[in-house]
């Protein structure tokens, strides 16, 4: 039940001010999915998710 919310909240985060959080906890995995693209937007999804 805490995943709808934080998925909306967490996608507005991380295109707001979310890639401090990402990088702060998630350097490498936002470097590894970072050329994937289409695999950026779940993977930083899931790490707001992990924070929160």
């Amino acid at each position: 039940m805490s995943i709808s919310p934080v998925a909306l909240v967490g996608n507005v985060a991380v295109v707001t001010s979310g890639r401090d959080v990402v990088q702060t906890s998630g350097v490498a995995w936002m470097r590894f999915q970072r050329p994937m693209g289409v695999r950026n937007l779940p993977a930083r999804i899931v790490v707001v998710s992990v924070i929160a």
